[in-house]
């Protein structure tokens, strides 16, 4: 069952066993939304049940535009998504600029660190890394996005 984050208030109590935000964190601001919404996703999963998570991952987008000032990466982008068209004479850092922020609407980029904090800081217990590739054999209903380049994908449980 898929379900908007405000939909969450009308849900019972443990009424889920999993939960899954796929690059959608990124758009909250950290403490007056998402730890607000992590509360209530703590609050409707079942004893011991699993949030998965996927949000892009500051390290990796910085590490991979530091060797070369972003080409591999703009590279790597226009690869996965050959329909977005680039400006001619833009330039590279712009295009992480575009991916960082995505036009106003990204208002974090995350570490496992903040991570860790958000997710302990609302009862949440230790945080496991993951692939892509984990998650979606484990739930093949999540649309797979090959981003692992620029992106974290980790689990936590909720204390029994």
């Amino acid at each position: 069952m898929a379900a908007h984050g405000r939909c969450l208030t009308l849900t019972q109590d443990r009424s889920f066993s999993v939960v899954f935000s796929q690059q959608f964190l990124e758009h909250l601001d950290i403490e007056t939304e998402m730890i607000p919404l992590l509360r209530e996703v703590h609050r409707v999963l079942r004893d011991d049940g699993v949030l998965h998570v996927s949000v892009p991952d500051y390290d990796r987008i910085f590490a991979a535009f530091c060797p070369d000032r972003g080409r591999d990466l703009c590279r790597r982008r226009a690869l996965r998504f050959p329909q977005e068209k680039r400006r001619e004479n833009r330039p590279d850092a712009q295009i992480l600029n575009d991916l960082i922020y995505q036009h106003g609407e990204h208002q974090n980029m995350f570490t496992h660190e903040i991570l860790d904090w958000c997710f302990s800081s609302v009862g949440f217990g230790a945080m496991t890394v993951l692939a892509e590739a984990d998650i979606v054999a484990r739930h093949p209903e999540i649309p797979e996005r090959n981003d692992e380049e620029v992106a974290i994908y980790v689990s936590v449980r909720k204390r029994a």
